[in-house]
């Protein structure tokens, strides 16, 4: 009998199903949660930023994903990077700006 798509013919078939549908959903966990959820690479370049992130800083995806997080700090209150990123590797509050230029805290954990 030939496979389908509908059923895994195999171990390697069913857990390739479980991490697309364990992605899934974590990407829908992000989407709808009410907390702001951004991920940045090492280097600062913001790789995601969910709905949530934009109504608390005010810019959207498009205008935000590719572009590094310092972005979010007026120019007189940028940290340097390697402060950013030791703060969050220590568990320690970031504050964010919008557009608005007012501060909002930030709580963030490294994430692999």
């Amino acid at each position: 009998m030939l496979p389908t798509n509908d059923a895994p013919s195999g171990p390697d078939d069913a857990r390739a199903q479980d991490t697309v549908a364990h992605v899934v959903g974590l990407r829908t966990f992000v989407e709808s949660s009410h907390d702001a959820i951004v991920r940045q690479t090492r280097e600062g370049a913001i790789t995601d930023w969910n709905p949530a992130a934009a109504d608390l800083c005010g810019y959207t995806a498009q205008e935000t994903v590719g572009h590094n997080i310092d972005m979010l700090y007026p120019p007189e209150g940028k940290l340097a990077e390697a402060e950013i990123l030791r703060r969050i590797l220590t568990g320690r509050r970031v504050d964010t700006y919008g557009r608005s230029g007012s501060a909002r805290p930030a709580d963030s954990s490294p994430y692999p």
